[in-house]
């Protein structure tokens, strides 16, 4: 899967969580909130999802999602110089895990990468390993890009690998 966004359209990605719109070729949340757009198929197993953000403060991916209450989450936030997963269950966000900091200013443009295999799940920020999650939940499902509602952050060039064409 590959999305750029040039075309106007977010093709793939619904506003599961929020309201999201294609702005100058890149995707953004437009409610003031956190707000999650899905996309791909809950059959989605082991693979790998990259994608820009544009000045960034405070946002990140969901892997394996279920459904907007049911997910793993990697958070960035440059904001607060942190990185960490969530595991979202019942619509609670519950603990944070393997908090790092992640030594990038906001405002910063940032290429995020989650390789997800088996019950261990990596995340790299411009190519460096920054935190790793073990956990053996949630065995498969969707991506989506998540965005803490703070205006101008984008996300762009979504691509995922390894994941089956639905």
């Amino acid at each position: 899967m590959r999305e750029d966004f040039n075309d106007g359209i977010a093709q793939g990605f619904g506003n599961e969580v929020g309201s999201w719109e294609v702005v100058d070729g890149r995707y953004a949340a437009t409610t003031e909130s956190y707000s999650f757009s899905t996309a791909g198929d809950l059959r989605w197993k082991d693979y790998s999802l990259e994608a820009d953000f544009i000045n960034a403060r405070d946002g990140g991916f969901l892997v394996r999602v279920q459904d907007h209450n049911n997910a793993i989450a990697l958070v960035v936030r440059p904001t607060f110089d942190d990185i960490y997963w969530h595991i979202r269950e019942g619509g609670s966000w519950g603990a944070r895990y393997e908090s790092n900091t992640l030594g990038h200013k906001p405002g910063e443009d940032l290429h995020v990468k989650v390789e997800v295999r088996g019950n261990e799940l990596k995340a790299y920020i411009d190519g460096k390993l920054k935190t790793t999650l073990r956990w053996e939940g949630f065995p498969e499902g969707k991506i989506a890009l998540y965005l803490s509602y703070q205006s101008d952050q984008y996300w762009d060039n979504v691509l995922v690998h390894g994941a089956p064409t639905p």
